[in-house]
């Protein structure tokens, strides 16, 4: 072993991929590190970027699909990191377009399609991907794990282009133009009292393939941003459940989110205990499995495995019923929200059809590590900006 001695607190010392020693903080090297980073980088920081120069397309909007059933819900889609020339020759329109097809591709979502009106917005960024050097209209950028960052409030001047609801029942879905496996979903408390309700904004990446890119969108944009639903995977090194995020859980299940997991796992009190009752759910896997929302104990999930956690396996029942009462007060109304037996009436008929397409489309048995948890912010950040 090489051992380099460290005489500075705080210091910094950075090695090549090879662990060779390429810089050691020291009082006389100190004020070198900006130019050795400079000349370490300089490959990438002086690379060659494409710059757009028409900006006549953005804040277009294209409407993908109008609602046929209910007032119709509303779902925007824009893009970050694609330049002018990606929106001319039309790669930007089929991103979009593979987008919304994702969002519909998973029960129940799938089964009712035609209460959603679906809008994809031109942005024009000045560059096309996220160096050192670069930007995009959106300011997104990759964080540590899979963190994206974004400018939430620019996107939502863009979804404004194309939709007028009200913001806590808007859902706007931001594919960044990049093959980095992330993604984030920023969920702001909501002003109304309906179950699920709460502006969101999803950041996905197009990722390597359209299997990775489908399940990231179901994830962060169906499950968190639209259902409000919890992560059901658990990180390294997340041990049990601490009591001040048991609290920070009760102010968001007090607006219908989190219906997916629960700190319970009696049969009669745990939040899915309506469905463990009946026979058809248990015998599908249904219980309360220890280890959830990043903690490995004193958090419970509906399933072994879901969408929700390895985003693979569609959704649980628990979830569906989530997405479904969402779909439905939002299309008629929270006067006219959804009954239970309607509920179960419709996971009865058309749950098992689904299965054999959801397995055929992960025929490769590929399981995608968790995302970054959704990040949870006040409403006075986006409602003030939007008044």
């Amino acid at each position: 072993k090489t051992y380099y001695p460290i005489g500075l607190y705080p210091t910094v010392t950075m090695f090549d991929s090879e662990g060779r020693l390429v810089f050691s903080d020291t009082v006389e090297s100190r004020g070198n590190i900006v130019s050795v980073v400079d000349a370490l980088f300089a490959d990438i920081v002086n690379a060659e970027l494409y710059y757009s120069t028409d900006y006549s397309a953005d804040g277009t909007v294209h409407t993908l699909q109008h609602s046929t059933v209910g007032k119709g819900i509303d779902i925007v889609i824009m893009g970050d990191g694609f330049s002018d020339r990606i929106v001319a020759d039309g790669s930007y329109a089929e991103r979009m377009a593979l987008a919304a097809e994702a969002l519909f591709s998973e029960a129940p979502m799938s089964h009712f399609r035609e209460m959603f009106n679906i809008y994809a917005v031109d942005v024009v960024s000045a560059n096309e991907c996220y160096a050192f050097n670069s930007s995009t209209a959106l300011r997104c950028k990759f964080g540590e794990g899979t963190l994206i960052e974004g400018e939430d409030k620019i996107a939502l001047d863009y979804a404004r282009k194309a939709s007028q609801a009200e913001l806590d029942e808007l859902l706007v879905v931001v594919v960044l133009n990049s093959d980095k496996y992330a993604g984030t979903t920023y969920m702001y408390y909501p002003k109304s009292d309906a179950r699920g309700a709460g502006a969101a904004i999803a950041y996905v990446p197009i990722g390597q393939s359209e299997q990775m890119f489908r399940a990231l969108v179901c994830h962060e944009a169906v499950g968190h941003g639209f259902a409000k639903l919890d992560d059901e995977y658990t990180l390294e090194g997340m041990g049990a459940m601490p009591v001040e995020h048991k609290d920070f859980r009760r102010v968001r299940e007090e607006y219908g989110w989190l219906r997916n997991t629960d700190v319970y796992h009696s049969p009669r009190f745990v939040k899915w205990s309506h469905l463990m009752a009946l026979q058809r759910y248990t015998s599908c896997g249904l219980g309360a499995y220890e280890g959830a929302s990043s903690y490995a104990s004193g958090i419970y999930r509906p399933t072994e495995q879901s969408m929700m956690n390895k985003n693979v396996g569609g959704f649980n029942p628990p979830s569906r019923e989530a997405i479904f009462d969402r779909i439905h007060s939002l299309a008629y109304g929270t006067e006219c929200s959804y009954s239970l037996e309607e509920f179960l009436d419709y996971d009865f008929v058309n749950i098992y059809s689904d299965k054999a397409d959801r397995l055929s489309l992960y025929s490769e048995n590929q399981i995608f590590m968790p995302t970054h948890p959704p990040v949870v912010r006040t409403v006075d950040t986006i409602y003030n900006h939007n008044k």
